[in-house]
């Protein structure tokens, strides 16, 4: 589960199961060679300041990020094959189902709480 805390102090809950990947393997791995898009699910990968899309089937959502885990850059609707060059400042990532910011109203300067459940 994800709770987004907006710039303007109000809460939302994002009922997407958000799978942790926090090593090598896992952080690398993502959702490469899955042929079905993700529904709602998520990755939360640290740490993470740059993303690629190499071979996968399906376009995702990305939030990069900071120390904080304020958003500091997004990318909505991240074909395959792509990738988002480092961004200064971020040190986790989420992969998120395409449309989902949009969904959602996501903006830089929110805050993200990835809940385990």
């Amino acid at each position: 589960m994800m709770e987004l805390t907006r710039k303007q102090g109000a809460h939302i809950t994002i009922p997407y199961k958000i799978t942790i990947s926090n090593t090598f393997a896992t952080r690398l791995k993502g959702f490469m060679f899955r042929r079905k898009p993700i529904y709602r699910e998520g990755m939360f990968i640290k740490p993470c300041k740059s993303i690629h899309t190499f071979f996968m089937f399906f376009p995702i959502d990305i939030l990069i990020l900071d120390g904080n885990h304020s958003i500091i850059y997004i990318k909505e609707n991240m074909r395959p094959w792509t990738f988002i060059y480092p961004v200064k400042g971020g040190k986790a990532a989420l992969e998120l189902p395409k449309g989902t910011v949009q969904d959602f109203e996501i903006n830089i300067g929110d805050k993200v709480v990835v809940k385990k459940k």
